[in-house]
């Protein structure tokens, strides 16, 4: 179904009767005049829309089962207390990390607020079972509420579209149609943000090589790497 609505939406015939599913004709035409600013609200609800349905279907980090897993509040556990930080320079020889190392322009933050763990086996990949794995969630308590609000605008928009049309007369009462905001976009919003990362820690049920590796998903793109079993403890240093 989202393959079929993305398909429709980039589509010429989407996008010429998209106003259709976002406007009413009453609010269309009390809009003549604001034209540009009409414009910049529908495509900003479009953007809403994919970015919508790409977490809906989005499988490099397993975001549907993390919505299963607080639901029934099964294998979850949230920390406030972690950060991981990619940084070019190395540990000093004696075991210090000068602070500059985890701050400046060549360190990259991964997490450092609230993040969520779960585990949960992965999806399948090209038809093949997959094994557990471990994925946390990096969650911004501020940007997630006006992500979560944008889609909600663009749904209840939609929302009342379609009931102002199956309900023609007004006889039954439906909620008021939101304002649509022009902006942000995921874009300006998210930018390329950290949605999380995965760690797999069992090998397919049919023991086929491990085809889901460690990595992290960024809003637009997933970026694997290798995780080396060797690591050595640091003290940071002002510095």
């Amino acid at each position: 179904m989202v393959d079929q609505a993305k398909a429709h939406l980039v589509s010429d015939e989407g996008n010429d009767g998209f106003w259709q599913l976002v406007l009413t004709s009453q609010h269309a035409t009390n809009g003549r005049g604001q034209e540009a600013e009409i414009t910049q609200a529908l495509n900003v609800v479009a953007d809403w829309l994919h970015h919508a349905m790409d977490l809906l279907v989005r499988n490099d980090v397993n975001i549907n089962a993390a919505h299963n897993k607080v639901k029934h509040g099964l294998s979850v556990r949230a920390r406030n207390d972690r950060r991981l930080t990619f940084t070019t320079k190395a540990p000093h020889a004696d075991g210090t990390v000068p602070l500059s190392s985890l701050i400046g322009d060549e360190a990259v933050d991964i997490f450092d607020g609230v993040t969520m763990d779960y585990l949960a086996r992965a999806p399948k990949q090209d038809g093949i079972k997959q094994g557990l794995e471990i994925s946390t969630l990096n969650l911004n308590p501020t940007k997630m509420l006006a992500e979560t609000w944008m889609m909600a605008v663009a749904h209840a928009a939609m929302f009342h579209v379609a009931a102002a049309e199956h309900f023609p007369n007004g006889d039954v009462p439906i909620a008021d149609f939101p304002p649509l905001p022009l902006s942000p976009t995921p874009e300006k919003l998210l930018g390329e943000a950290v949605v999380g990362m995965r760690y797999p820690i069992t090998t397919p049920p049919d023991g086929s090589p491990l085809s889901r590796t460690t990595g992290v998903a960024f809003r637009t793109q997933f970026v694997p790497f290798e995780l080396r079993e060797t690591w050595s403890p640091g003290v940071v240093v002002d510095g």
